[in-house]
């Protein structure tokens, strides 16, 4: 059975070259050591295909994925303020070199509010689809879902 990110990318490839492949990703992610900080991130991927030595992606536009906080609060007490976001930009890749037991794609998160690049070595549970890792200390769930396939006529 191949996994979700090996799935997706197969579709991809077999839409029209002339075609915008879009698919929508959320991403929660909780850090105990930062006083059980969570963060929610929504957002859109499309595909690009891959030529010669560059491998087909799945990336966001600049700074448009939007991450949410719960330690950032609207009113007295609510979590998650929609006011105090921040922007991400998120890739997908296929590696070319695989070590043995290591996952076949690598997931990258850049913040550029604070100027980091973190990635995570995805693994996948085949019963729900959906991916996690994590990001030092921080356990991190990612789902892929409404792909969809934009014609542009020639």
């Amino acid at each position: 059975m191949a996994d979700v990110l090996s799935d997706l990318f197969h579709w991809a490839g077999t839409q029209p070259a002339n075609a915008t492949v879009v698919v929508e990703i959320d991403i929660a992610g909780n850090d105990m050591s930062r006083n059980n900080l969570v963060s929610y991130a929504h957002g859109e991927l499309k595909y690009h295909r891959g030529s010669g030595a560059r491998p087909a992606t799945f990336a966001s536009d600049p700074d448009t994925v939007t991450q949410y906080f719960s330690d950032r609060r609207f009113g007295t007490r609510d979590p998650f303020d929609p006011s105090q976001t921040d922007p991400l930009t998120v890739t997908i890749t296929p590696l070319t070199v695989i070590r043995p037991g290591s996952s076949p794609y690598s997931i990258t998160l850049h913040s550029s509010k604070w100027r980091t690049t973190d990635t995570i070595s995805p693994k996948f549970d085949d019963a729900t689809g959906i991916i996690f890792g994590h990001i030092h200390k921080a356990f991190i769930t990612i789902s892929l879902c409404n792909r969809q396939v934009i014609d542009h006529p020639r």
